[in-house]
Parts: C-alpha cells; structure tokens; sequence
C-alpha cells in the first residue's frame, strides 16, 4: 500500500524568505550609496563655494592692497629723452631724473592746449606728467595727462635766518638783521606770507603781528640792490611778545 505524499512547501518559503532579505539589505546598500553620493555632491558643492569665496576675498585684499599703494602724483621738468617703442619718457626735474610710462589712453597736450601725439614732444620742452606711481617705486610714474608748458624762468630765491629790527610805519618794510653776520637787508613785504607757530602750531599772521626782536626765517629775492629783498614768505620762529 502506498504512502500519500504531502506537499513540501517549507524549502519554498526559506528560499522567498531569502529573497526578500536578500533585496532588503540590496535597497539599504543602494539607500546608503545614495547617500554618500548625496553628500559627496554637497561636500564638493561647498568647497567649490568655498574656494570662489576665497577667491572673492583674495582678489579684494589684493585690490585694497594695489589701491593703497597707488597715489596720484605728477612730474615737472624738462623731457631729457623718449622711447617711442617701449613708451617711456624721461623727464628731468629739479632734484632727478623721472621716468614717466604712457600707453594709448594717455593724454597729450600742447601748450596751446591742444592734443598731440608723444612722437609729437620735443626733448628740452618743460612738461607736467600727471597721473599715479606706485609707493614701492616712487621715481616711476604712469601717465594719464602730459601737458606740455612754458619752461619757468628761475626764481633766485634765498633764505635767511635772523632777527626783524626796525619795522616801518608807513609801508611793509622792515630791517632784517641775519644771524651769521651777513648784510643787513631792507625786506619789502608787499606780498608776502606770513606765519607764526603758536602753541606748537602754525597759523597764518599780518604783517602788523611782527614786531622789532622777532626771530624769523625769511625766503625771498634779492633786488638789483643787493641789500634789498623782496619777501616771499616770512615764518615768524619766536616773538618777543
């Protein structure tokens, strides 16, 4: 007599148990990959940000930086020579030797006023070269405007230090006693500027503020009459009042 069998579903059921733990740790794995990929992206988006911000930051201190070291200036003498391939210009002032740097949006004007080229200067003419130099290299300045201008007749201007003496009462004249025994001067002070250091500053003063003992330091030129001067400016160092 033969035996019934039964179904045998339990291996069935281990294997879909199987299965489905099998996909559950898959999906977790894939979750967690998302994941990290999600925070991979959001890590290098902040670095990118990061890094144009200090891009940002750097290039603003270098812009403060440059402006700090730029300052206007502007040169005056007389132009010793030009290169019109590598455009400079060396101008000749009254203590050395300048270097001026143009380009094309560089100005240059005559002493009409009128605009010119820099092939167009003369060497000797008097010119003013206005525009910035850096503070690390101050003898060197980039052109924006050059003004091409009359050559200034010299001014034979002198200074003295000494002592007012006798002081007139009808007109801006004073005696001028100089310390180091030169010859006594008669100071005319028609136009002249006078200042006088008061509590250790200066202030601006009349020529009816001087009186006789005053110690000044007086600029001026001297007149065809060489024991004549005319005043340029008079600083007052110590009154007697």
């Amino acid at each position: 007599m033969l035996k019934s069998s039964k179904p045998t579903t339990v291996p069935w059921l281990k294997i879909s148990f199987i299965l489905a733990f099998l996909g559950l740790i898959n999906c977790l794995l894939w979750g967690s990959n998302v994941l990290a990929q999600e925070e991979s992206t959001k890590s290098s988006q902040k670095d990118h940000i990061r890094q144009e911000v200090e891009a940002i930051v750097k290039g603003t201190k270098q812009s403060s930086l440059t402006d700090e070291l730029e300052v206007k200036r502007a040169f005056c003498g007389n132009l010793k020579s030009r290169d019109l391939e590598t455009n400079i210009l060396i101008v000749e002032t009254k203590k050395e030797e300048r270097t001026v740097i143009y380009d094309d949006e560089t100005i240059f004007v005559d002493i009409s006023r009128n605009k010119i080229k820099a092939d167009d200067l003369e060497l000797g003419s008097f010119v003013t070269a206005m525009g910035y130099v850096n503070r690390l290299s101050p003898g060197s300045l980039t052109a924006k405007r050059v003004v091409v201008q009359e050559t200034p007749a010299p001014i034979a201007q002198q200074s003295f230090f000494g002592e007012i003496d006798d002081i007139s009462k009808e007109e801006k004249v004073f005696v001028f006693v100089p310390k180091k025994g030169q010859t006594v001067l008669e100071v005319i002070a028609d136009e002249v500027t006078i200042e006088k250091r008061e509590n250790e500053k200066t202030k601006k003063a009349q020529f009816s503020d001087i009186v006789k003992g005053d110690k000044v330091i007086l600029v001026g030129e001297r007149d065809k009459n060489d024991s004549r001067i005319k005043a340029a400016l008079i600083y007052v160092l110590s009154s007697v009042e």
